[in-house]
């Protein structure tokens, strides 16, 4: 073989054998950043004169002055916070309505410039309020909610997963009027499905994840209208602009076989009949005005967040303090988690 031939085949080699040091070095194969936060707020989101009470949190979220918002579940109580947890005002519909005191569900909660909107699955109805806590309006949604996962943007928009419902839609978009404006990913149409010999329980003990449940998300916002679907039961991040697929992410997250396996041990050890934990491997998911993604965990010793980047690959992983987390909201640097539960709010600065 002629010498420089020889030559040619040796420099391919080494050429080769470079990139595939610098692959190996690239930022792609760095080892992801956990980092550990403390808090630099915590305090009670719930109304001072309603301690007692043992309704969840259904949501919370920030405005861009700073303060805070919590929602009450069974009555859609709203409390204001100032940037330093002291409590500014408290409004409900029943204190404006007497006849509403009872049947409101409430499961999602935005501020936008001058209103607040709460979300009414029960009636299938958004709150309109100013920030000070007078009631401005109520808006019928035309198309009737169910269990599925329900976000309301600052503007007034909401959107709605349509489990349990015979929509071949994944989720419906409706407009600030209560209008459905827009449809949005497919999910074949599928009947509730309960064992003949097992209970429901059971059957989501031994990992049978009815059909209906699996196609339960959660949902968040971002800019540009994006919209982002994590699914419950398997680790899967969709993200959509309008009705298009942006990109679809597998999160092979390390405490997801733990989740499961927790999961399935409650389940199995439940003695009332029907009676189960529902599957979940997330808690929550909230997206920033940058477009960084926060995914909460579900059971967690520590409040334990994902933090991926805009097309969903993860940044680092943020472990909080001990205890449970299970509503997120994010604004300006600022990562904010609550204990439904209880209420306890703790407030991070973001490491980065």
């Amino acid at each position: 073989m002629p010498k420089c031939q020889i030559c040619s085949y040796i420099a391919v080699l080494q050429g080769w054998l470079l990139l595939l040091v610098f692959s190996a070095c690239s930022p792609t194969h760095r080892e992801m950043r956990t980092l550990q936060m403390s808090p630099i707020l915590q305090f009670s989101g719930r109304h001072a004169a309603g301690h007692a009470t043992t309704a969840p949190l259904a949501d919370i979220c920030v405005d861009r002055k700073g303060n805070f918002f919590t929602l009450l579940q069974d009555t859609g109580r709203v409390t204001c916070f100032d940037s330093q947890g002291r409590e500014i005002c408290s409004f409900a519909l029943f204190a404006e309505k007497p006849e509403s005191r009872s049947g409101i569900e409430a499961v999602s909660l935005a501020v936008g410039e001058g209103e607040v909107y709460v979300v009414d699955s029960r009636h299938s109805s958004i709150q309109v309020w100013t920030p000070e806590g007078r009631y401005l309006r109520s808006v019928q949604l035309s198309f009737p909610l169910g269990p599925g996962d329900t976000t309301v943007t600052g503007t007034g928009e909401v959107f709605y997963n349509s489990e349990g419902f015979p929509d071949s839609s994944l989720v419906i978009e409706f407009d600030a009027r209560g209008k459905v404006s827009h449809r949005i990913g497919f999910s074949p149409q599928e009947k509730a499905f309960i064992p003949r010999t097992h209970s429901l329980k059971q059957a989501i003990a031994r990992r049978r994840i009815p059909l209906f449940l699996r196609k339960s998300v959660l949902l968040a916002t971002g800019p540009d209208r994006r919209l982002y679907v994590l699914y419950r039961t398997r680790p899967v991040l969709q993200c959509f602009a309008g009705n298009r697929l942006v990109f679809q992410r597998q999160l092979n997250f390390p405490e997801l076989a733990d989740i499961e396996e927790a999961i399935l041990v409650r389940n199995r050890v439940l003695q009332v009949p029907n009676a189960y934990i529902p599957f979940s491997y997330w808690s929550d998911i909230k997206v920033d005005e940058k477009g960084r993604i926060y995914i909460l965990l579900a059971l967690q010793t520590h409040q334990t967040v994902y933090c991926l980047d805009a097309n969903g690959r993860v940044l680092a992983k943020l472990i909080g303090i001990y205890g449970k987390g299970h509503l997120l909201a994010v604004r300006d640097s600022k990562l904010t988690i609550a204990n439904a539960a209880s209420g306890e709010v703790a407030v991070y600065a973001l490491p980065f």
